[in-house]
């Protein structure tokens, strides 16, 4: 006789399926065929373990590619920006640079009209210095004559609407 409570809960379910019970001793067909069961079930395991194994290989051959399309995609990518980078870096400089040693005001302001940065020259045409102008509101040193065609351009200028160059009167210091 058999024990089920001594077999494997596999097993016992399929001992169960072939209709031996706890009470009598199996016939040779049906050790037979619970042992060609099991065998079956082995054989499946093991192909299921192949199947899983080269399934991962593939993945993990396919996951390997991927990584070095995505380190040479960010590598062209960081090289790219970097270039970006050096690039405006330079024209920046130059714009300063001609900003800066130009006989006419140049001047850089927030979506707000606040004075960002405005150059050297504003102190020989205004007799402001830079320092005393940033951070200051544009309508602040604008004529009120001007004003009001000045807050229309900077709104458009601020919109993204593209505006021609703006002339408008300024207040000395004086």
């Amino acid at each position: 006789m058999i024990d089920f409570d001594d077999l494997n809960p596999l097993l016992r379910r399929y001992v169960k399926r072939l209709g031996i019970s706890n009470d009598q001793n199996p016939t040779p067909q049906q050790w037979s065929d619970l042992l060609r069961k099991v065998s079956d079930v082995y054989d499946e395991t093991l192909r299921n373990d192949e199947l899983n194994d080269r399934a991962f290989g593939l993945a993990s051959a396919e996951m390997q590619e991927l990584y070095r399309n995505l380190e040479q995609r960010i590598a062209e990518r960081t090289a790219a920006l970097e270039t970006q980078s050096a690039l405006l870096s330079e024209s920046e400089q130059r714009y300063r640079m001609l900003a800066e040693n130009a006989s006419d005001v140049v001047w850089q302001f927030d979506a707000n009209g606040v004075i960002e940065w405005v150059s050297p020259s504003v102190q020989d045409v205004l007799g402001w210095t830079s320092a005393e102008l940033v951070g200051k509101p544009m309508a602040s040193i604008v004529d009120p004559i001007d004003l009001d065609v000045t807050t229309t351009w900077q709104n458009r200028v601020t919109s993204g609407i593209a505006v021609p160059t703006l002339e408008s009167r300024v207040l000395t210091k004086d």
